[in-house]
């Protein structure tokens, strides 16, 4: 991003990518693989357009935070 909070030209390019993501019904996973993008780079990318756009980072089920999500599935997993 630039100072005044305009997206460069990369950004711009990658944030129609992330508005097309966001615009179809596929998993992240099958968006990636469909696109021959890397899984962690959509993931960055998706962080990056929220931000610009004031929107909140990803919400966890009932209001958890991710500690305590990332926790409660640990637990369930070893039961």
């Amino acid at each position: 991003m630039s100072k005044n909070n305009t997206p460069t030209r990369p950004a711009q390019k990658m944030f129609r990518v992330i508005e097309q993501f966001l615009s179809i019904n596929l998993s992240r996973q099958e968006f990636c693989q469909q696109h021959g993008i890397r899984y962690s780079t959509l993931h960055w990318w998706l962080s990056q357009y929220r931000r610009h756009n004031g929107q909140s980072q990803q919400r966890y089920p009932y209001g958890y935070s991710c500690n305590t999500w990332w926790s409660d599935i640990q637990e369930i997993l070893i039961l």
